[in-house]
């Protein structure tokens, strides 16, 4: 397991969810993370998570020193089915900035559809600089190709990679949630796909508690806005996102309420008196954008426990 002077720094690391999953993996070190948003920043200080405030492409990461681990989850809004999608046409251009930080260059200019684009690129400039044992990135499923190209990278790096599509509900988080994710390591040891711990879903009813209503999506079935999703509370929830608190709850009797922001949170794994900080939509998107805290243990868990004496890999 790790011990408390191993240190791990989390880019883009909003309000908790790696930081929780780290808890949850049993990572008893120091976790440092770099977040942009105040509100989100203040969210995980709240709930005990230490916060840099400051913008991850702007950062040297050597200012952080030696780290035992690098977690990045860069935003998602240029490539998700969910936000714009103007990224989509920029993933050539972020590959080539990957190859350059994995290279230490400085890479060149570009004019960018999205500018959320280049910061895709991020992890392997903070990889490079760092050269951590091992490595965990998260991001939608489209982004799965940026990071098969990332791992390519990794290899040349010294580290062994694993990179494919994890299902939320396959670790306990009770809503069907797909994301890309890869995992690295360059100790020796092998890394592969964490196993299934939840092979029956964690249903609605059991995160919250209580059953007997149906949720009704904010989004549109098939791209249809009158056709709205809907699901009952014995199967997992739907994806949750940034407008979450629009999603209702509907009874037998007809009646309707607004998903709570607890509610949401504790459909992503959080815990049901998670410090959510900020306004209405501040809070509602940091609940979109966290990483699962159960899918995150399951990712970091076997990152985190190592051979008392690792095998050594040349930089």
């Amino acid at each position: 397991m790790s011990t408390q002077d191993e240190q791990v720094v989390e880019g883009f690391a909003g309000p908790g969810g790696w930081s929780q999953g780290l808890r949850l993996a049993g990572f008893r070190g120091r976790a440092r993370g770099v977040e942009l948003n105040a509100a989100a920043c203040a969210t995980a200080r709240a709930a005990g998570h230490e916060r840099v405030h400051g913008d991850v492409a702007a950062v040297d990461p050597r200012m952080f020193g030696p780290a035992e681990g690098v977690v990045q989850s860069p935003p998602c809004p240029g490539l998700s089915v969910a936000g714009s999608r103007k990224g989509l046409g920029d993933r050539a251009a972020i590959r080539d900035r990957m190859t350059a930080f994995a290279a230490g260059d400085t890479p060149p200019v570009v004019e960018w559809a999205d500018p959320r684009s280049p910061l895709s690129a991020e992890p392997l400039r903070w990889v490079r600089a760092l050269l951590p044992r091992w490595v965990a990135l998260e991001q939608v499923r489209a982004a799965l190709p940026l990071w098969e190209h990332a791992a390519d990278l990794l290899t040349q790096l010294g580290y062994r990679v694993w990179c494919g599509v994890l299902a939320a509900e396959d670790y306990g988080v009770p809503q069907t949630r797909r994301r890309a994710v890869l995992m690295a390591r360059r100790d020796g040891l092998p890394v592969d796909r964490p196993r299934v711990t939840f092979p029956v879903p964690v249903s609605m009813a059991d995160a919250l508690g209580w059953d007997g209503a149906v949720l009704v999506s904010n989004y549109g079935t098939g791209g249809d806005p009158r056709r709205r999703g809907r699901r009952p509370m014995t199967a997992p929830a739907f994806t949750v996102t940034g407008r979450c608190g629009r999603n209702k709850w509907e009874h037998p009797d007809g009646t309707r309420r607004a998903l709570t922001l607890a509610e949401a949170g504790q459909l992503q794994g959080f815990p049901a008196d998670y410090p959510w900080t900020g306004d209405v939509t501040a809070r509602q998107q940091q609940i979109g954008d966290a990483v699962p805290p159960p899918l995150a243990a399951a990712v970091l868990a076997p990152l985190v426990q190592y051979q008392a004496h690792p095998v050594p890999v040349a930089a």
